[in-house]
């Protein structure tokens, strides 16, 4: 294993066995590999449902799109930021979904230790048959950025892309200097989609970052990525399969929408790099 895991039930080391089919800690617990090659390091006490997370049609869908190309853009601007004064990078990608960024990583970084969490089974499972398609190295857990089952003090970067930050979780994970990379939607982020099946479109509300500050980070940099982007049909019905808008719009108005043979839309992706204040 590239990066130091720890046991989700009483945070000792995790030992790969010499058979490399199972890791366990010195009090015997023991977590088996998956057949598609991941580990499940989240406890039932740790689950808030059956099957938390994003299902296997939502993934499905999120996989079509962005393997499409379509935040090609945000993906090399979060590698070159990365890339930028590192050279030994060991980076978490906290809340991966099927791993499209870490295939991107590993193409550009193939010597960095990758990682990839997210509570949801069926993400992973996507994510490490892919790996494993790809013949990349990226490790892949089922677990939750709540409780992250990674060595403390262990990792260069964190990522967390359009997701669910934890900041004093990551904090305690990442290395003294180490980097947290977060992206949030920007105000004009899927606009048009939004004006298309909403009646009225909710006000903007701008990123908190009160809560970084308070786990002992610092802002060091900030980046905007922004641009239209023309969805054929069906990235239009994958974009409203992967995210709450599907379900949440006007029906009528998706059934319409999903009819479309085209539609442009703006990407409006905010990124920031934050630091330790020890760091």
């Amino acid at each position: 294993m590239s990066i130091g895991l720890i046991c989700p039930l009483d945070g000792e080391n995790l030992h790969l066995h010499s058979s490399h089919k199972f890791v366990s800690c010195r009090n015997n617990h023991h977590f088996d590999f998956a057949k598609q090659g991941y580990l499940n390091l989240l406890p039932v006490q740790q689950k808030r449902s059956k099957q938390p997370g994003d299902d296997k049609t939502m993934v499905e869908a999120r996989c079509r799109f962005l393997n499409s190309g379509v935040y090609q853009q945000i993906a090399q601007t979060v590698i070159n930021l990365t890339k930028q004064n590192h050279t030994d990078v060991s980076l978490l990608d906290a809340g991966c979904g099927e791993g499209y960024y870490l295939r991107q990583f590993a193409l550009q970084l193939p010597q960095a230790k990758l990682a990839g969490l997210d509570i949801s089974k069926d993400a992973i499972i996507s994510a490490a048959r892919q790996n494993r398609q790809h013949n990349q190295q990226v490790q892949y857990l089922v677990a939750s950025n709540k409780n992250i089952p990674v060595v403390d003090h262990s990792l260069s970067h964190i990522l967390c892309m359009f997701g669910f930050p934890v900041y004093a979780e990551f904090a305690k994970k990442l290395q003294t200097s180490g980097l947290l990379i977060c992206v949030d939607s920007g105000e004009k982020h899927l606009l048009e989609l939004r004006q298309a099946i909403y009646p009225e479109v909710k006000a903007f509300s701008p990123i908190n970052r009160h809560s970084a500050i308070a786990a002992g980070f610092k802002l060091i940099n900030t980046e905007s990525v922004q641009y239209d982007y023309c969805l054929n049909q069906q990235q239009i019905s994958d974009l409203l399969l992967m995210t709450p808008h599907g379900h949440k719009g006007n029906t009528d108005k998706i059934t319409a929408l999903k009819k479309q043979s085209e539609f442009t839309l703006g990407i409006d992706a905010q990124i920031s790099v934050w630091q330790q204040e020890n760091g």
